[in-house]
């Protein structure tokens, strides 16, 4: 069975790999039509960032500097003529703010029943779940925000702010979790040490990825590493991973599917079945409460 919702598209991506395998010269706005139909397909939204990985994982074209300046300059030119095929891309930090307001009381009393959620991890073992890159966020949230898992950020830097508000968090905590997914290669491997390093001892800390094994099982792209950038940390991340040659594979390259599936693999052993189907029966109590006020 096909992984795409319709002939044309594997057409495209048919056509498009065994034109590279060629040796031709890239046809970005083919690409660009593929990236397209990639984002109409997926179940959230994603950043340009992450629908470049997302198209590269196709083996279309090569990873590099160029080929990521030609399809953002092919997706942008695209956009602007037809904005109406774009709406799911988004930019984290680059949204809109404003007054948050409701048409009449009525409308606010059903707002509230919508909004309404209890805290679906209380008497479980507390676990933030956090990412090197902000693009991922956004497969996070649609899919554990919801059930009162915390969620953030490290942005590709272990700043003071981050470090004090995680131990907030985990002061008020009992026996908090950290689960982290980022990038493999030397500066991923770097951000993550500083990070445990400097958390609170009492904080447990799950790696779920990225490892050189999900490396070959997702079959992502990776590039060089400049070795000129750091040539001490490229040796200690040979060491760790026992490779000869260091390399960059950005988690940006992995699918939703894969980011929810190691997250969910990750946080099962710190759930209970039963206490979490005690807490929906009690949301489910107090939502018919809501329901019966409302009218």
């Amino acid at each position: 069975m096909s992984k795409y919702s319709d002939v044309a598209t594997e057409e495209l991506v048919t056509t498009g790999i065994s034109d590279y395998h060629a040796g031709k010269q890239n046809n970005w706005v083919r690409i660009t039509e593929i990236a397209k139909r990639l984002l109409a397909e997926s179940p959230v939204t994603l950043t340009v960032r992450r629908l470049y990985y997302e198209t590269l994982s196709l083996g279309l074209f090569a990873n590099n500097p160029t080929a990521y300046g030609s399809l953002d300059r092919a997706m942008s030119k695209d956009r602007k003529k037809r904005p109406e095929d774009w709406t799911k891309i988004h930019e984290e930090g680059r949204s809109v703010e404003r007054k948050d307001w409701q048409a009449s009381a009525e409308d606010a009393l059903e707002r509230t029943l919508k909004r309404f959620g209890m805290d679906d991890r209380r008497g479980q073992r507390p676990v933030m779940l956090m990412t090197e890159k902000a693009a991922l966020l956004q497969d996070l949230r649609v899919e554990f925000r919801h059930q009162g898992y915390p969620i953030t950020s490290s942005k590709g830097n272990c700043s003071l702010t981050l470090l004090d508000t995680i131990s907030e968090w985990a002061t008020f905590e009992r026996s908090p979790v950290i689960a982290y997914m980022g990038d493999f290669d030397p500066p991923g491997m770097k951000i993550r040490d500083d990070l445990e390093a400097n958390l609170p001892k009492w904080v447990e800390w799950v790696d779920v990825g990225l490892t050189a094994d999900q490396v070959a099982e997702y079959a992502l792209p990776s590039a060089p590493f400049d070795k000129d950038w750091s040539p001490r940390l490229e040796a200690q991340f040979c060491e760790r991973h026992d490779l000869d040659e260091a390399m960059q594979v950005e988690a940006d390259a992995l699918g939703n599917e894969a980011v929810v599936k190691l997250f969910r693999e990750a946080v099962e052993p710190f759930t209970d079945a039963e206490i979490a189907a005690q807490n929906e029966a009690e949301e489910e109590e107090e939502k018919e409460k809501l329901r019966k006020l409302i009218g």
